[in-house]
């Protein structure tokens, strides 16, 4: 159903890999250092003191996506096609784990990724920042 991204990086966009999260093997436990520079980060994101990079889509899943609906007429509209390029990417990336992401000058940022990081940063947000964050299960 899905194309083998099995080289794809558990870096979805560059920011998971630093302060921001775990990674795709088992979540070890999150440290009080961690957790703290995690909430600060997403709190920057979410302030535009941070733009987040571009997510990296992993190899493959355009061509997938293309093979999918090739002969259709007409295809699927380029917002249809950005939004399953941007699902798989996230599938890709986060598959099996939870992620709160929020979108940044149209860009994907996960703020947190894993139960234990999210159960760290909900209780921090405040109305504001609550209403522009995506709680998302990647199963």
């Amino acid at each position: 159903m899905f194309p083998d991204v099995t080289e794809a990086s558990p870096t979805a966009n560059g920011l998971h890999s630093q302060t921001n999260g775990t990674p795709s093997q088992k979540e070890p436990e999150l440290s009080a250092e961690s957790r703290d520079a995690m909430i600060h980060r997403a709190k920057d994101i979410l302030a535009g003191r941070i733009i987040p990079p571009e997510m990296v889509t992993p190899p493959g899943i355009i061509e997938y996506l293309q093979k999918q609906f090739a002969g259709y007429d007409p295809g699927p509209t380029a917002e249809a096609m950005r939004d399953m390029i941007e699902h798989h990417t996230l599938y890709a990336h986060y598959s099996g784990r939870p992620i709160v992401m929020t979108r940044i000058e149209g860009k994907v940022a996960i703020l947190a990724a894993g139960e234990e990081e999210i159960r760290a940063l909900l209780p921090t947000l405040d109305s504001d920042e609550i209403s522009r964050v995506l709680l998302h299960d990647m199963l």
